[in-house]
């Protein structure tokens, strides 16, 4: 049969053709949603990253006679966690440090008895490498006795109910209330006399544990593993959760109380780090508290903690704190929640007090970027340098799924890391994130690192290099539920070597715990081989991926060959005067592209596009004095030398 050359004759149905296109559209648009390119700048971004990002809460035993196991321990000290927030939330309020004794206002009041000595203790001495995080109590009351709790028990066994409380345990039994049984009720038919079970407890007594903790003849402790302190907890919302206490504390008491408190524990120790006002949760953050201006409560605080800090030259605040607790069980809605924070183009489906930002009342402000606007009233009222830092030290989602888990919460630590805040200890704590805090914590190094994506609603990478910049260390998360991501990472200023790569991913959790210890957990290690000055990495459904890479700084150009300074390319003169004309020297006999480029790897100016043979003149170079580079293009090679710029 003759061969045909010519197809041009060859008719197709206009619907075949058109259906033809469309499948082909089709699957170039599919593989470029699943393709995310990476760009690493090792000198970009370069923040130190706070080790106190990497925590948790609700850790110790408090109890002599049930101490934490080895186990325990080695899981603990294994995950790389560098601080532990031990205030208990809203059982720290009324705690005790003389009777050891608090009491649990989500428990009908009952007063319990718990030792925050041992506990300290036995962290310094099983793990002083790790931050112990305690508090102050300000409402002005305090646990004295447990002997008036009420028989819940007795009233479970006595009314025969299947439920369990058989009623609301909001009721406030404890000191002799009468409990109202009918179904659904929250207020006792007869309130507790709290007389019976609170003191006062001012200022010099909450801080008072200073120095039986610090002091000299205190209980031994290192001042160094408890510098960080919580200023109570959640106090705007002390109406409800402490409506034992009478009258209720307005805000401007709750501000009083932290003052006086602040200057004393200040002069105790003037290296404390003093952590509030860990407002409640996002209609908190904002919402007024009383009647005060300006409206927003997080505004107001910062107001007037900075006024009182210029009148008095005393430092009473070091990380402003907030809790957050969203409401969504959709998980692609949760995943998507670390940016509530600091992304000013999120919009945050559960908004509501963020529609009082502009001082009214307007339901279509739903970007919050609730850290980033306190740093910018944190910089209105204490001024610049204040050197103040933010963090979250109670948080919890819905979602129960460990992968959904362990994603949030690295997604979180990743988001901390990238613009500098100083402390996260999630409240709620499921499986999954024990391994993720393990990834991040114990992996990461201690600068951070830009890493842009090219698919930032899916794909992140969370960067740190080392102070050398000879091991640099990539997180990178796939929030896809359903769809693995072709991943290009890129690098400027780093060099790798030729070795192969380190990856350990987690994936695919089971609903039980995995992480034991540093050596025995859910990371599933591979190697990857660079291709050219590039990696290439499947990233798996709701997967976290951590690259550890061994290199060099460099002034590279992403995605370029290596600088040459050989003898088939020469430019000259270098330095060279800005607004001359650059001769270049070359053996090739090609067509030749010359280009400018600065630091940052964009091209700034092509110099030159023809063909090239030995010596040759470019155009002016129009750039301002400083360091650039010269990429000289052929069809087969990519040369790149320095180029220094004088006035």
């Amino acid at each position: 049969m003759k061969k045909m050359t010519n197809y041009s004759f060859i008719k197709f149905p206009e619907k075949f053709v058109l259906g033809l296109c469309f499948l082909l559209l089709s699957h170039f648009s599919v593989f470029s949603q699943n393709d995310v390119t990476i760009t690493v700048d090792v000198k970009a971004n370069n923040k130190p990253i706070s080790p106190f990002i990497y925590g948790r809460n609700n850790t110790l035993s408090y109890d002599k006679s049930k101490p934490l196991t080895t186990a325990d321990w080695t899981r603990i000290k294994d995950s790389g966690v560098k601080i532990l927030r031990e205030y208990h939330g809203n059982n720290g309020t009324k705690y005790n440090w003389r009777l050891k004794m608090s009491s649990a206002p989500d428990w009908f009041n009952m007063c319990f008895t718990e030792d925050w000595d041992y506990a300290a203790k036995t962290l310094q001495e099983k793990a002083p490498e790790i931050q112990g995080m305690w508090g102050f109590q300000l409402s002005g009351k305090a646990t004295k006795s447990t002997a008036y709790n009420y028989d819940v028990w007795g009233l479970y066994i006595k009314t025969g109910q299947k439920a369990w409380p058989p009623i609301s345990s909001d009721q406030n039994l404890t000191g002799g209330g009468e409990p109202d049984l009918t179904p659904g009720a929250k207020k006792a038919l007869k309130e507790g006399n709290t007389d019976l079970y609170l003191m006062d407890w001012p200022a010099d007594s909450t801080v008072g544990i200073l120095d039986h903790w610090i002091g000299a003849k205190g209980i031994g402790m290192k001042k160094e593993q408890v510098q960080y302190w919580c200023m109570d907890n959640e106090p705007e919302i002390w109406s409800g959760t402490h409506n034992d206490i009478k009258p209720a504390r307005t805000a401007a008491q709750y501000v009083e109380n932290y003052i006086k408190a602040a200057k004393l524990a200040r002069a105790i120790n003037p290296n404390i780090k003093l952590v509030g006002p860990s407002a409640c949760n996002e209609w908190f953050w904002w919402a007024s508290w009383g009647t005060h201006t300006p409206k927003i409560w997080l505004e107001y605080f910062i107001k007037r903690i900075a006024e009182e800090q210029k009148a008095s030259g005393v430092r009473l605040l070091d990380v402003l704190d907030i809790h957050f607790y969203p409401g969504s069980k959709d998980s692609t809605q949760v995943l998507q929640m670390h940016r509530v924070y600091f992304d000013k183009n999120y919009n945050f489906p559960e908004a509501n007090g963020a529609s009082m930002a502009n001082g009214g009342w307007d339901t279509s402000i739903k970007k919050e970027y609730i850290l980033e606007r306190s740093r910018a009233w944190l910089t209105k009222y204490f001024g610049p340098n204040h050197n103040i830092g933010v963090g979250v030290t109670e948080t919890g989602i819905e979602p129960k799924n460990p992968n959904v888990q362990a994603l949030f919460y690295a997604s979180v630590m990743g988001e901390f890391m990238k613009n500098g805040a100083e402390l996260y200890t999630p409240w709620s704590w499921n499986v999954g994130m024990w391994e993720a805090l393990h990834q991040f914590a114990r992996y990461n190094k201690s600068i951070c690192v830009q890493s842009p994506s090219s698919q930032e609603e899916f794909v992140n990478a969370y960067s740190s290099r080392n102070s050398t910049s000879d091991s640099l260390v990539i997180q990178l998360i796939n929030r896809s539920t359903t769809t693995a991501k072709n991943t290009t990472v890129k690098f400027t200023n780093f060099r790798l070597n030729d070795e192969p790569i380190n990856a350990l991913t987690l994936k695919n959790l089971p609903k039980t715990e995995t992480f034991v210890s540093h050596t025995s957990n859910a990371l599933k290690q591979s190697t990857i081989t660079k291709t050219g000055t590039m990696l290439s990495v499947s990233l798996a459904p709701l997967s976290i991926t951590t690259l550890v890479l061994k290199g060099k700084y460099d002034e590279t150009v992403t995605g370029l060959s290596k600088l040459n300074q050989n003898q088939n390319f020469q430019i000259y003169p270098n330095p060279l005067p800005s607004g001359s004309s650059l001769s270049i020297s070359t053996d090739y006999a090609d067509k030749v592209k010359v280009d400018l480029i600065n630091t940052s790897g964009q091209v700034i100016q092509s110099l030159y596009n023809g063909d090239a043979k030995g010596r040759f003149k470019t155009s002016q170079v129009k750039a301002d004095a400083g360091l650039y580079f010269i990429r000289m293009e052929t069809e087969n090679q990519t040369q790149i030398n320095k180029l220094l710029l004088t006035k």
